[in-house]
């Protein structure tokens, strides 16, 4: 199942990518710079709407780590 699939009629992807961007940019700006300084585009080649999981919190993206990012 992809997750765009429970959000049906909304630009899926592009408002999830831009809350990973969001997330991302806040932890940069806390001083936790633990991402790659291109991490937009890395967020945007990666991202598989395949790639979640719910808890009771809500839902966990993940990425798969792959070496096609690096070449």
């Amino acid at each position: 199942m992809e997750l765009c699939e429970l959000f049906p009629g909304r630009k899926c992807r592009e408002h999830i990518i831009k809350q990973i961007d969001t997330m991302i940019a806040e932890e940069f700006a806390k001083g936790n710079q633990v991402y790659f300084d291109d991490y937009s585009q890395l967020v945007e080649k990666s991202y598989k709407g395949n790639q979640f999981y719910l808890t009771p919190e809500g839902v966990v993206i993940y990425f798969q780590h792959s070496t096609s990012l690096f070449t």
